[in-house]
């Protein structure tokens, strides 16, 4: 992604909660809940980034940029708003409405899935939003 630039940076990735993290040919499992999809998994980027900083003494902690897509990218933009350490922030097609369009009207998951798939639903329909997202 940084092309020539690529080994003047330090890369720190997170594995969110319950989410599966396969990188250089092994395989990580995050403790915790997945539904906790976005303050829980804010709070753990922030916590990644001290214990980053802790253990990467070649890293400067005075330009830090948070970079998400989908979810990571919502993960981003919240982590730049609480942790005043970060002064840039790139978001890739991050969803900032899941929360409003997420909504689920009373409805279970299975459900809001199933109607979405039925109906072909676009992004802002009921169940578009889960079975279109990303």
């Amino acid at each position: 992604m940084m092309g020539s630039m690529r080994d003047r940076f330090i890369y720190v990735v997170p594995s969110f909660r319950g989410e599966v993290l396969n990188f250089d040919g092994k395989t990580f499992k995050s403790e915790g809940d997945r539904r906790d999809a976005l303050d829980g998994a804010t709070d753990d980027s922030s916590r990644f980034l001290n214990v980053a900083l802790q253990t990467a003494p070649e890293a400067n902690g005075k330009r830090i940029c948070a970079f998400g897509q989908s979810r990571g990218g919502t993960v981003a933009l919240l982590l730049g708003i609480r942790d005043k350490r970060i002064d840039c922030v790139v978001d890739w097609s991050g969803p900032t409405d899941w929360l409003y369009l997420m909504g689920t009207g009373g409805w279970t998951e299975e459900e809001l899935w199933a109607e979405g798939i039925r109906t072909h639903a676009g992004v802002q329909e009921t169940g578009g939003q889960i079975s279109r997202g990303s």
